[in-house]
C-alpha cells in the first residue's frame, strides 16, 4: 500500500465543498436526486458541528478533495450517553488503497471520542469492497450479528 498521508490533510467540509461531495457518492454507487434537498441538509449539517461532523481528505498534490466521511453524534439511552455513528465513508477510486480511508476513519473517530461517546459504529453492505477487504476490522472495529430492518419511503 502506498502512503501519502504527507500529501493529505484531512479537514472541516465547507459549503462550497458541496458538489465534489455529490461526486465522491457516485464512487459509492449513491445517486443524489434532489441536489436542493441535498444542499438544504449539507448546510445544516455543516452549522451543527456539535452534532455533525463532516471531514474532507484534500490531495495536496493534486489540490483537490479526494474523500470525505460524515460521522454523527446522538444520545442512546440504552448506552446512558452518546453514540456515533459513521453515516458515508468515501475515497475516489484512483486514491484508494493509500491510507486515506484510514486517515478519514480517524478522524471520525478521533471527532467521537471528543464527544466522551461510549460506542462509535459503522453500518456497511457486505458487497461493498471496504467490507471484503476488511477495512473496518483493520481499523479496529468487530463485526456483530445484528440486522438492519428498514421502511424505505421512497
Amino acid at each position: 500500500m502506498k502512503k501519502l498521508s504527507h500529501t493529505t490533510k484531512i479537514r472541516d467540509a465547507h459549503l462550497d465543498d458541496m458538489d465534489i461531495i455529490i461526486e465522491l457518492f457516485g464512487d459509492l454507487n449513491y445517486e443524489i436526486h434532489n441536489t436542493d434537498g441535498f444542499r438544504r441538509l449539507f448546510e445544516i449539517m455543516v452549522e451543527e458541528r456539535n452534532t455533525w461532523g463532516l471531514f474532507v481528505a484534500d490531495n495536496l498534490e493534486k489540490q483537490e478533495p479526494v474523500g470525505f466521511v460524515s460521522v454523527n453524534i446522538r444520545p442512546c439511552l440504552r448506552l446512558e450517553g452518546l453514540m456515533a455513528s459513521i453515516e458515508e465513508l468515501v475515497v475516489k477510486k484512483e486514491f484508494r488503497g493509500m491510507g486515506i480511508g484510514s486517515m478519514l476513519l480517524e478522524k471520525a473517530i478521533s471527532f467521537a471520542n471528543e464527544h466522551y461517546c461510549k460506542r462509535i459504529e459503522v453500518l456497511s453492505s457486505t458487497w461493498r469492497e471496504s467490507y471484503k477487504r476488511e477495512f473496518y476490522i483493520k481499523n479496529g472495529f468487530i463485526e456483530h450479528s445484528s440486522a438492519v430492518f428498514r421502511i424505505n419511503k421512497e
